[in-house]
């Protein structure tokens, strides 16, 4: 053969090479987007490994408009298989694939009849846009109410009051909802939807602000008690709550969060910044908690805590400092703050830990707020009480908008306490998906109009 003929042949291979490099893949590509709408589920299933390689999720992710172009004019059995591949991976959800496709896909499993798949409706729900149309969500609401799964329905009309809001609380009840649990929900929830300005807090009368302030200034009774006073007092008095931050930081259950509360409440922020400061420093573990978590309130004293978190070797005390680290954005240690935070939140019987939820609450976790909403679940009496009381504080200081419109619990009564705190819940689940964290204040606050 002649030089130039060969040479020719070499290019024209090299080339026929390159070409055959090029197209090969994108051929696989386009042979896999149809295996992923045929009929046979095995056919899908290869569809799917060859979309789904591990070391090429990037072409998933860039064949997404593609695939939900397919799975839109494709099997309900395609969908349901797309939904099942890419949800795994993060791939599938609000956001990813267009709502009405989603939205299709839910109504297959909730009509499905099968826990699991109602489960992912009725989860899905908890964070669907809150732009659909009621033609959209309630039909699926409906078909979940009708689960024999006490957690499917439980789940459901929780989504159904996180989307509706109070300005479509009213469409609750077009709802059929056998649970009787779920009927009183329904009738609070829909009640805050009605309410003009909510129910003014219940205030401290002049005689009863005598009397707080009476028992706030007397050094010889119990400081939890004092702290309570002072918490409820409009104007307590400078002295009284200077000597009052000098007696023993703790409550009953060992917690520092009231005492924090009272400082960052009552105290020129200066003030605060330097007892929060004397109280890093100090030798007594539990004014050391306390100052981790009144710096932190503040936004104050970084680099002392993560120093002084260095040097501590007291168990509590560290958590305390890393907790207060994390709010602060100077998190410590390399596990997951958050997932240690939420291994300690937790008490035996049900509770909570406060000074753990405060520091959680003050990070912008949202999560928490349906702790505090929660009815306390301790046997009626004094420890009943104090849950409560707990519940109080926390949602005064983190969510200031649900303590000015559902008041304050009875303090006595145990039947109004579990009352009010239903009533609570339902005004949780229709206005914190409209809630926004001010990091300045560390509060949470409705964006929702009230109801006129």
């Amino acid at each position: 053969m002649k030089p130039m003929a060969l040479a020719t042949l070499t290019a024209a291979v090299s080339a026929g090479a390159v070409i055959s490099a090029w197209t090969y893949p994108r051929w696989r590509d386009d042979q896999a987007l149809q295996q992923i709408v045929g009929p046979d589920g095995r056919v899908r299933a290869a569809g799917w490994g060859r979309l789904l390689k591990p070391a090429d999720r990037p072409r998933c992710e860039r064949l997404a408009e593609p695939i939900n172009a397919l799975l839109n004019a494709g099997s309900d059995d395609a969908l349901r298989d797309a939904a099942d591949a890419l949800e795994p991976v993060g791939l599938w959800g609000w956001g990813r694939q267009p709502d009405p496709l989603i939205c299709r896909e839910l109504s297959l499993r909730a009509h499905r009849g099968n826990e699991t798949d109602q489960l992912i409706c009725a989860e899905a729900l908890l964070d669907c846009p809150l732009t659909l149309e009621p033609a959209v969500v309630l039909p699926l609401v409906r078909q979940l109410l009708e689960s024999p799964s006490k957690q499917v329905r439980e789940r459901a009309f929780a989504g159904v009051c996180l989307w509706a809001g109070r300005d479509r609380a009213h469409l609750l009840a077009t709802l059929r909802i056998e649970d009787d649990s779920l009927k009183r929900l329904s009738l609070l929830a829909q009640s805050w939807g009605s309410r003009h300005a909510g129910v003014p807090r219940r205030m401290a009368t002049p005689d009863r602000q005598t009397e707080l302030r009476r028992v706030l200034a007397d050094p010889r009774l119990d400081p939890r008690h004092r702290r309570r006073a002072a918490w409820r007092c409009a104007d307590p008095g400078g002295q009284d709550v200077i000597d009052l931050l000098k007696e023993d930081p703790t409550q009953s259950d060992g917690t520092v969060y009231a005492t924090v509360l009272v400082a960052e409440r009552f105290l020129p922020r200066l003030d605060a910044a330097a007892l929060a400061e004397s109280w890093i420093r100090d030798f007594n573990d539990d004014r050391k908690r306390a100052g981790a978590l009144l710096a932190m309130l503040l936004g104050v004293h970084a680099d002392l805590l993560e120093r002084a978190y260095e040097l501590e070797n007291v168990a509590a005390v560290r958590t305390a400092q890393r907790l207060a680290l994390h709010a602060l954005d100077r998190p410590v240690e390399s596990d997951d703050p958050l997932e240690f935070a939420y291994r300690i939140l937790y008490r035996a019987g049900g509770e909570f830990d406060p000074d753990t939820a405060l520091c959680l609450l003050a990070s912008g976790y949202r999560p928490v707020l349906k702790l505090l909403t929660t009815q306390p679940r301790v046997a009626d009496g004094p420890i009943f009480g104090e849950a409560a009381r707990r519940r109080a504080w926390l949602i005064e200081r983190f969510a200031p908008q649900w303590h000015e419109e559902a008041g304050l619990p009875s303090a006595n009564d145990a039947a109004a306490i579990r009352l009010h705190f239903d009533d609570l819940n339902a005004l949780r689940l229709l206005t914190q998906r409209r809630m926004s964290f001010d990091e300045t204040t560390r509060t949470f606050i409705s964006r929702e109009p009230r109801v006129s």
